[in-house]
């Protein structure tokens, strides 16, 4: 039987083939100067003899007295068998601890690509500051684990990240801080450009001349990223790949936070982008799943969201812009249960997002028409926006702009978008009777419920959307089903510019009473008439249609019944 020794040399001298070891494994072993590894067990003696030479040219003995195998074996055993590495084993230790404290400016990126390329399927990255140039790619199906990567608390404690890769050089224009291959994984790591600070969290435009990288996190074909976080890119804080998924990652004072341009049939879930420059996340292209998350204070938009693509259980606070922009063009969207806050503040003409947010100052940026909105609606097809909470308002000090104008806003033709193909329904803050109304009506130039270079929009909007029941599309646009208390008249809002039919049902005592009311009126919200057809029993005296005096959304038709009854209703209108 052999002895470990000679299990040992039969593996250095043979075995490494048999087991598929690469290139990269025979350099780990045959390192050395400035990547030495831990102390090894098989040093040069006095005698001046090699260890791994000693290894060959010695004879058995005894397994119980042979030392520890060296690091380097130990890295290609974990290889070999598919254990997690450490990138430490690759570094020199008089290195690796100036790294840890944060205090190296040594460029290790030969290091890191050695070990990203040595084989091994998964990597662990220590706590500390990684500085390095160049390109920096993971292998298809690998994983890389860092320590942590700062997290919310980034935004008031940037030395809160625990595994930081901080490239030094600009590269190209698409050049990355990190390359994920395809199904490759990333965790608990922070990602940023070595003048990262420049780039101060209030400013409306990325700054010029930082030599920063383009890119935080390129990801490839189904990779993924759980808990990372990338600052101060000027490009994208991350750029997304074909069914990329997030988890939990972040992103603060880049151009874009996430970013996918071809890319489709992605998720970001529970993610934050905050004090970005055009939007928090821009994800134009189809099958998006937006889950949960933080989109706010970003200079313009919050989410850019591209066709066929679902947003939920987000928060939409205090973005320059639109919180949320459905793209033009790209149709099918679903809008549902997001809470929308203080958005279309970039700048009003004096002040923006923050009190000293002044015209002229770098935070100041003016809202182009339309687009000072919670959301912009832009050419949509079968788009759905349900159940949203929307709120105005100033900045945390009750300073800053006052916004939105709008909780909608368009920028496209007149007629552009067919309001046959969205439903507005079971929202709250766009009616003028709920308790939060979510658009300032101080806003310079004034607010409403709509608004924008869309007149066909606006103006069904403005007046539709308070008969939520059925959304703008549908014909059933209102009905009081609770029965009044017993009176001898009632009235009844209907919307300005429609005609239609009021179906009333009345209960008198012992009989019950059914009338039809239709009414009508010109293309210039004129000629009010009415025409009352008594069906059951003779509930109805007179029903006469005008405008409503209290609210310019509606018109009102005050009906007087032939006794004292209980009544309920509901109204058609095209």
């Amino acid at each position: 039987m052999k002895t470990r020794r000679q299990a040992l040399k039969t593996f250095l001298l043979g075995g490494l083939a048999g087991a598929s070891a690469s290139t990269a494994d025979l350099g780990i072993a045959r390192a050395t100067g400035h990547a030495l590894r831990e102390p090894d067990a098989f040093a040069s003696r006095g005698d001046g003899a090699g260890g791994i030479v000693r290894v060959a040219a010695s004879g058995p003995e005894r397994a119980a007295s042979e030392p520890a195998a060296p690091s380097y074996l130990k890295t290609l055993s974990d290889i070999v068998a598919g254990q997690e590495v450490s990138v430490a084993r690759f570094v020199d230790p008089r290195r690796l601890a100036a790294i840890q404290r944060g205090a190296s400016g040594y460029d290790c990126g030969a290091e890191l690509r050695q070990a990203f390329a040595s084989g091994a399927r998964g990597l662990y990255l220590p706590r500390g500051i990684w500085r390095y140039t160049g390109d920096l790619s993971t292998a298809n199906g690998s994983k890389l684990r860092g320590d942590g990567g700062g997290e919310y608390v980034t935004i008031t404690d940037i030395s809160m990240g625990a595994t930081v890769l901080e490239r030094q050089d600009t590269g190209g224009p698409t050049a990355a801080a990190l390359t994920l291959g395809d199904a490759a994984f990333v965790e608990h790591v922070q990602v940023r450009p070595a003048h990262y600070d420049k780039v101060i969290y209030h400013l409306a435009n990325y700054p010029a001349h930082t030599g920063n990288t383009a890119i935080g996190i390129h990801f490839g074909t189904s990779a993924g990223a759980r808990r990372c976080t990338a600052i101060g890119f000027s490009r994208a804080g991350y750029e997304l790949g074909v069914t990329s998924t997030l988890e939990r990652c972040y992103a603060y004072m880049c151009e874009r936070g996430f970013y996918a341009t071809e890319h489709t049939d992605g998720s970001l879930i529970n993610c934050i982008g905050m004090f970005c420059h055009t939007a928090g996340a821009d994800i134009v292209d189809n099958f998006w799943q937006v889950i949960g998350g933080r989109w706010e204070w970003n200079a313009r938009h919050g989410v850019i969201l591209g066709a066929e693509s679902l947003i939920v259980g987000s928060v939409f606070d205090r973005n320059g812009f639109a919180g949320l922009y459905m793209k033009s063009g790209n149709w099918g969207k679903v809008v549902n249960g997001n809470y929308f806050s203080r958005n279309g503040c970039g700048g009003d003409g004096k002040i923006g997002r923050w009190k000293f947010s002044t015209r002229g100052h770098p935070s100041y940026v003016d809202v182009p028409p339309g687009q000072s909105c919670h959301i912009q609606i832009d050419y949509q097809q079968a788009a759905t926006i349900v159940g949203n909470r929307y709120r105005p308002g100033q900045d945390d000090e009750n300073a800053g702009c006052d916004g939105p104008q709008f909780v909608y806003g368009s920028s496209t033709t007149p007629g552009s978008t067919p309001l046959n193909g969205i439903t507005i329904q079971g929202n709250f803050g766009d009616r003028a009777g709920d308790s939060i109304v979510g658009y300032a009506k101080a806003y310079p130039g004034g607010g409403a419920i709509a608004g924008g270079k869309d007149s066909s929009l606006v103006h069904a909007l403005n007046l539709g959307v308070g008969y939520e029941r059925g959304g703008i599309a549908a014909a059933l646009h209102s009905g009081d089903q609770t029965v009044s208390p017993e009176t001898t008249r009632i009235s009844i809002n209907v919307l300005r510019s429609t005609s239609g039919r009021v179906m009333l049902r009345a209960a008198a005592h012992g009989h019950a009473l059914l009338a039809e009311i239709l009414f009508a009126t010109d293309a210039s919200d004129a000629n009010y008439k009415t025409v009352v057809s008594n069906l059951i029993g003779n509930a109805v005296k007179s029903a006469v249609l005008s405008a409503n005096s209290e609210d310019d959304r509606y018109n009102k038709i005050d009906i007087a019944l032939s006794e004292p009854s209980f009544v309920s209703y509901s109204v058609f209108s095209t």
